[in-house]
């Protein structure tokens, strides 16, 4: 990291017109792909005070918008992050073009979050959201506030539907949405249900379901149990298995009485049986799943 700190204070010495050449011909720059580029990204904040702001602001112009090589595009993106950014300008029309190429994503919402203002970086990364809708990218979903009424109902459909790779993003999107209302308030749309169990997969299926962490799960839980049921997906392999993961882990937590277990939570195991009992599944459902 120090000789791409070293290289790239240099490279901003230069002339404009030689700034594309020279990064393009250094190696250390063309390797970023290969090393933990993020913390070079940390490092170039770290070190913002030692590079000249105005300078720092034409070379990413130069590098994120000419180079043909996807490592010069991130570290153009990289200097955007210490570049204060009005909005509109054709650098930040820059950064939200790069931001909606899978390859970039990421480092163009750092780059968006050093350079934006608090406001204009909000309400660009829900721009960017409902540009990619179900395919939303993890970093704009974990940065994104939640802060009004139309963004947690964005959080709730489609917060889960991107390749977001742990159990923390379900329970990142049930706090951070309109969840735990529209259960309540039942009536809900197709996409709003699918969000909801895209949501509950995150949980249940990544990390063995651990609910343990999430507040008051009991209704809510209830709640997605009843809609599966009523919407007759047993045919579809999935929420049926959903469904059963839900059963199991507080079955399983009901009978080991843990640090988590609550008396209320033995209605959730039980009022799943019921419900498979009622749906003549008892033979597909084992007792022991």
């Amino acid at each position: 990291n120090q000789i791409i700190l070293s290289d790239l204070e240099a490279l901003l010495k230069l002339p404009d017109e030689e700034i594309l050449s020279a990064a393009e011909n250094n190696i250390m720059f063309k390797l970023l792909i290969y090393m933990n580029d993020y913390s070079v990204l940390h490092g170039i904040a770290k070190n913002a005070d030692k590079f000249d702001k105005n300078k720092a602001r034409r070379a990413a112009y130069i590098l994120a918008t000419k180079s043909k090589y996807s490592d010069i595009v991130i570290l153009g993106l990289m200097l955007f992050s210490i570049t204060p950014l009005e909005c509109d300008s054709p650098e930040a029309e820059a950064i939200k073009k790069l931001a909606l190429c899978g390859k970039f994503t990421g480092y163009a919402v750092e780059a968006a979050e050093g350079a934006f203002s608090e406001k204009d970086f909000q309400d660009t990364l829900f721009e960017w959201a409902q540009e990619f809708g179900p395919n939303c990218h993890d970093d704009i979903v974990w940065k994104l506030k939640a802060d009004t009424d139309e963004k947690k109902h964005w959080m709730l459909c489609y917060g889960c539907r991107f390749n977001l790779s742990n159990r923390w993003a379900g329970e990142h999107c049930l706090e951070n949405s309109n969840l735990r209302q529209r259960l309540a308030e039942g009536n809900l749309s197709d996409e709003e249900f699918n969000g909801i169990c895209e949501i509950f997969w995150r949980i249940h299926t990544l990390y063995n379901g651990d609910m343990d962490y999430i507040k008051d799960p009991v209704d809510i839980t209830l709640a997605i149990l009843d809609e599966i049921y009523k919407r007759g997906l047993w045919n579809d392999n999935r929420w049926l298995e959903l469904f059963c993961k839900i059963r199991k882990h507080f079955l399983t937590v009901c009978q080991e009485k843990n640090e988590y277990y609550t008396e209320d939570m033995e209605k959730i195991p039980k009022h799943a049986d019921e419900l498979i009992e009622g749906s003549g599944l008892k033979m597909q459902v084992p007792r022991n799943r």
